[in-house]
């Protein structure tokens, strides 16, 4: 019975230590997901701006025809894909979702496709369905290392030797109620309804804009200022999903360590209480042979 009870109290000992594991990492993920939710927020005024001044440089009626998306699509033209995923495990079907939207996208793509991955387990998902990955990635695992991933990811696409390469990002997308959904979104040449949407801003002031550069270099800028915040907003968004997922992860695992205790520490007593038990007829019996 001693050796019984021994094995169990080291049960619930080593499941009590799982527990504050779990907890810590539930903790963790539920602030990780504030701070990348608070990123995505910050950037809505820095893109209201980049937009402004891409809707400004449009009414100019210079040509940037390459920016846009046509309907004859050209053959040739290179297409670089990113796909996030995590680096970590515990997150569920989180690569799954996205990478299984990524294949069917690129089963149709008939373009030279450039791919590349962030985070060991969406190369792994990759790798299972038989595509190549030309460079890959490790996930930021703070805000601040959000910024020199989208910079490397943008060299990476300037490297591109053809012309007008398109860019394509895919991801998962935090929503409400702590889930997500895999998400492909297109970054260059830009759709025709994003297209008409800047189209319809409004210039804030009276004043109106001016280009103090070349028109040529004021459109580079404004366009790599756009290519930034898209990627740095999908990276954010995937971050907060994945930590989404993994605290849905670790709260299913509390019920279950929860469970579990319950369920050893109900045998513990019971054995204990049987112990109790046993001692007191083994007194009791040997008192009873004295008296006779």
């Amino acid at each position: 019975m001693g050796d019984s009870l021994l094995k169990i109290r080291r049960q619930l000992d080593s499941i009590n230590s799982l527990g504050s594991v779990v907890r810590t990492m539930k903790a963790l993920a539920a602030s990780n997901i504030s701070q990348y939710e608070d990123a995505v927020q910050s950037l809505q005024h820095y893109t209201s701006s980049v937009e402004l001044g891409l809707a400004a440089y449009l009414r100019r009626g210079v040509g940037a025809a390459q920016l846009f998306e046509h309907n004859g699509l050209r053959a040739d033209q290179p297409v670089l894909m990113l796909v996030i995923g995590s680096d970590q495990g515990m997150v569920g079907a989180f690569n799954q979702k996205i990478g299984s939207k990524v294949i069917a996208a690129i089963a149709e793509e008939s373009r030279p496709l450039h791919l590349l991955s962030m985070g060991e387990r969406m190369r792994d998902e990759l790798y299972t369905h038989g595509l190549k990955v030309q460079r890959h990635f490790v996930t930021p695992t703070t805000v601040e290392a959000i910024t020199p991933a989208c910079i490397e990811i943008l060299v990476e696409y300037s490297k591109l030797p053809q012309s007008d390469p398109a860019l394509l990002v895919g991801y998962n997308q935090l929503e409400a109620g702590a889930n997500y959904s895999p998400k492909i979104e297109q970054i260059l040449p830009l759709e025709q309804a994003w297209q008409q949407r800047l189209n319809q801003r409004t210039w804030p002031t009276s004043a109106l804009p001016e280009i103090w550069s070349s028109d040529e270099e004021c459109l580079q800028a404004l366009v790599r200022e756009y290519m930034f915040i898209t990627l740095f907003r999908a990276c954010a968004e995937s971050l907060a999903s994945e930590n989404s997922a993994r605290l849905a992860a670790m709260q299913r695992a509390e019920k279950n360590i929860d469970e579990q205790l319950e369920s050893l520490r109900g045998v513990y007593n019971r054995k204990r209480q049987d112990n109790i038990d046993a001692e007191l007829f083994d007194v009791t019996y040997s008192l009873s042979e004295e008296q006779f």
